[in-house]
C-alpha cells in the first residue's frame, strides 16, 4: 500500500510538472507570435525565429520588400518598437540596406543596449554588422576592430585589404584579398575577392591585372552556375553578365594604353 501511494505521488508530481511546463511553453508561443505579428509592420515577411544557415559567416538576413519611401515612413514611426531588441535589429538592417548607415549604427547599438532579444543568434552577429556599417562610413580601423571581435578571417582579410588599398599599398592589398579567397570556412565557392581585386586594379589604371582577376571571377562564377556550388549557386546569372560587361570595359581601356 505504501509503495502504491508513493507511486501515485510521483505520478501527480509528473503530471503537475508537465502542465506547468506546458503552460510556460504556451505563454512563450503566444509571446513569440505577438512579436512576429508586430514585426510584420516592417516587412512583408519577418525572419524572426528563423535559423541561420551556419554559425559563422554572413548572417541570415531579413527578406525585405519595402521601398525607400516606405522605409522613411517607418523610420518616422520608430516608437512602435517599444525598445524590443529584435525589431530594432531588423530595422537597423533595413536602414543598412537603404544606405542609411548612421541610423543603422544607431539602431544596432540600441538593440544591443536593450538586450531583450528573443532571436538568440541576432546578438552573435552584432560585431559583424558594426564592422560592415563602419566600413561603409569609411571608419576602417573601427571596422577592423569589430571584424576581429567577430572572429571570421574572411572579413578580417577583406577589411585589411581595403585599408591597404586606400593607402595605395596595392601589393599588400592583393595579398589580403587572396588570403580572404583562400579561407576554408565557407563551403560555397569563394571567388568574390577576385572581383574586388579587378575593381581595385581598374581604379588604379592597371588594366592587365584587372583583366586577369575579372577573368578568374568569370570562370569561377560560370563553373558554379553550370555545375552548382554545393547547392549555393546563384539563382540568376546576372552577376556573370555584369562581370562580362566589366571585362569589355577593361579591355577597351587597356587597348588604349
Amino acid at each position: 500500500m505504501k509503495n502504491r501511494i508513493s507511486g501515485y505521488l510521483i505520478l501527480i508530481v509528473l503530471l503537475y510538472t508537465s502542465i506547468l511546463f506546458s503552460n510556460e511553453n504556451d505563454d512563450l508561443d503566444v509571446h513569440i507570435e505577438n512579436i512576429k505579428n508586430e514585426t510584420s509592420i516592417l516587412y512583408e515577411k519577418s525572419i524572426i525565429l528563423d535559423e541561420p544557415e551556419w554559425a559563422y559567416g554572413h548572417p541570415s538576413t531579413p527578406n525585405i520588400n519595402l521601398s525607400y519611401e516606405s522605409y522613411l515612413n517607418k523610420a518616422d514611426s520608430i516608437n512602435v518598437f517599444n525598445n524590443q531588441s529584435d525589431k530594432l535589429y531588423e530595422f537597423a538592417y533595413l536602414a543598412y540596406e537603404h544606405g542609411d548607415y548612421k541610423r543603422a549604427l544607431k539602431y544596432f547599438q540600441l538593440s544591443e543596449n536593450n538586450n531583450n532579444f528573443i532571436v538568440l543568434f541576432y546578438p552573435t552577429y552584432l560585431n559583424y554588422w558594426y564592422g560592415e556599417v563602419n566600413k561603409k562610413l569609411n571608419n576602417y580601423e573601427m571596422a577592423l576592430k569589430y571584424f576581429n571581435e567577430y572572429g571570421d578571417l574572411y572579413y578580417i582579410h577583406l577589411i585589411n585589404a581595403d585599408i591597404y588599398s586606400n593607402e595605395g599599398k596595392l601589393e599588400k592589398a592583393e595579398n589580403e584579398y587572396l588570403l580572404a579567397q583562400s579561407v576554408e570556412l565557407y563551403e560555397m565557392a569563394n571567388y568574390e575577392p577576385y572581383l574586388f581585386l579587378a575593381k581595385m586594379y581598374y581604379n588604379n589604371n592597371e588594366y592587365l591585372k584587372a583583366k586577369k582577376y575579372i577573368e578568374k571571377y568569370i570562370r569561377c562564377a560560370e563553373s558554379e552556375w553550370n555545375y552548382g556550388g554545393f547547392g549555393y549557386s546563384s539563382s540568376t546569372n546576372e552577376h556573370i553578365l555584369k562581370a562580362k560587361k566589366f571585362l569589355e570595359e577593361i579591355q577597351k581601356l587597356g587597348s588604349t594604353e
